[in-house]
């Protein structure tokens, strides 16, 4: 691969903070922050957390969300992109999402993985980088709690069901720990 096709893509998991970091305040940990990102051509957060100050919390074993300020602060540290599909952004139902999407699409954040449908939610991110390079994000979470899941009409984050199975050998079973 030449210089010239080379991508830089920084990418972290799992940003989730329920209270305000308030790193607005703090230049010089976003700075920190923008030279890690910076690094890369796009830097890309998967959102763990609706925010939202609405909505009632989903019958699940763990629920959790944050103020939609947050959004403002994921920017600030040089985030671009961020990933929507995962096991908490329905947390606080359609209300919360919708909420969310409107934090990050005022922050300037670009977004993937969910949405007001099954075809806002499925639909790629296309990203255009410098010196005509696409970048093409997709986002599907296959640990989806009931009537998280998008579909036509419906708000969600987009699925991806796993079927697995499992077949254990039984002579090499006497020799594993558990």
């Amino acid at each position: 691969m030449s210089m010239a096709q080379r991508m830089n893509i920084v990418a972290v998991g799992d940003v989730r903070v329920r209270t305000r970091m308030k790193l607005l305040e703090q230049p010089e940990r976003v700075k920190v922050m923008r030279d890690w990102t910076g690094a890369g051509d796009v830097a890309i957060a998967n959102l763990e957390i609706p925010l939202t100050r609405r909505g009632w919390p989903q019958d699940k074993l763990g629920v959790s969300r944050s103020d939609p300020e947050f959004a403002t602060e994921v920017a600030a540290c040089g985030f671009s992109v961020v990933t929507l599909a995962n096991n908490h952004m329905m947390d606080y139902g359609p209300v919360g999402l919708e909420d969310t999407l409107a934090a990050v699409d005022a922050a300037g954040l670009r977004r993937v993985g969910a949405g007001r449908d099954w075809d806002e939610a499925i639909q790629p991110l296309r990203l255009e980088l410098p010196q005509g390079r696409l970048l093409h994000v997709i986002n599907f979470a296959c640990t989806v709690g009931l009537a998280a899941a998008a579909g036509p009409g419906r708000a969600g984050v987009a699925p991806l069901r796993v079927t697995h199975s499992y077949q254990v050998e039984p002579t090499s079973i006497l020799e594993q720990p558990g």
